[in-house]
């Protein structure tokens, strides 16, 4: 084993052991968090483990968790948490749930819209893509309202996706812009910021 190998060693550790990217990129000496990409050895199958393990500890908050917190029972509780994913994967707006072995993604990678997402606070690769996301997001609905005035056909499913995915992209950028919540914790907004999206529609 060389001395660099060691370093991806422990890389995947901490990856593991739920650092947040900026404290692993620290901890390594690294100028760019998107460095640490080459040296986490994860699997899907050990994210989705500590998912579940920061589950059952409670560094998990949001729809998921509080579901979690209602089980009284401790093996039902864990058996919930295990049965919510066998994988998981990073995507460039968080974690992915969703379980590619059952079915392929139903929202064809619309991450930004997605209820199987988990949002892992403070990441800063993660909040810089969500912030891009919402400037394209605010020039398409603003499209959108333009043809709905000249009544284009078909306008309505166009302008009602670009307002949903308004309202979830200034979630999450809320998310990450919360100094009550700890950097690193992973949030589970899920079908939430839908339902508010239809009652200011």
């Amino acid at each position: 084993m060389t001395s660099h190998q060691f370093r991806h060693w422990l890389n995947t550790l901490a990856n593991e052991g739920g650092l947040s990217q900026l404290e692993i990129a620290r901890w390594m000496g690294r100028k760019d968090i998107s460095q640490n990409a080459a040296y986490n050895h994860m699997t899907g199958v050990q994210l989705a483990a500590s998912i579940h393990s920061k589950l059952q500890k409670g560094a998990v908050q949001g729809v998921i968790a509080d579901t979690a917190i209602r089980i009284k029972n401790p093996q039902r509780r864990k058996e919930f948490i295990d049965s919510l994913t066998t994988t998981a994967h990073m995507t460039d707006f968080g974690i992915c749930l969703h379980d590619w072995s059952a079915l392929p993604c139903p929202k064809h990678a619309a991450c930004n819209t997605c209820e199987d997402h988990l949002i892992e606070k403070g990441n800063p690769e993660h909040r810089e893509r969500a912030a891009e996301l919402k400037q394209d997001t605010e020039m398409l609905l603003q499209l959108a309202q333009e043809e709905k005035k000249a009544e284009s056909y078909g306008v309505d499913n166009w302008l009602d996706h670009q307002q949903r995915t308004l309202v979830r992209l200034e979630a999450v950028l809320s998310l990450h812009d919360d100094p009550d919540i700890a950097d690193g914790t992973l949030v589970h907004l899920g079908k939430k910021i839908a339902r508010e999206s239809e009652l200011k529609g």
